[in-house]
């Protein structure tokens, strides 16, 4: 594993690490589940957490995978970007699922 693969890792893991540590405090404060702020508490670590997964499967530092991007034409970064998005709903939408399932069975 090269040295950008291990960085991507090593963000990936931070990054869900301190939102575990976020979702247990919230929790031992508040009460399990009885917490209401979802969102904006999330946003640092879930975005470490992608640019550690971009690094990881790319095997490239975030911003030369930027300038790749920017040097596609506009039909392809449209193409691109809609697949991405509409992957993004499958699986989000697919934990969604998943947790509702397992949760209130």
């Amino acid at each position: 594993m090269n040295e950008v693969r291990k960085k991507g890792l090593i963000l990936l893991v931070v990054g869900l690490a301190v939102t575990v540590a976020m979702i247990v405090i919230a929790n031992y404060m508040m009460g399990e589940g009885n917490w209401t702020f979802i969102g904006y508490g999330f946003a640092l670590p879930g975005a470490i957490a992608m640019v550690g997964i971009m690094q990881l499967v790319a095997g490239m530092p975030f911003d030369e995978l930027a300038s790749r991007w920017n040097l596609l034409a506009g039909w392809q970064r449209g193409v691109l970007g809609t697949l991405f998005f509409a992957l993004s709903c499958v699986v989000i939408f697919g934990v969604i699922f998943l947790y509702v399932t397992i949760a209130y069975g």
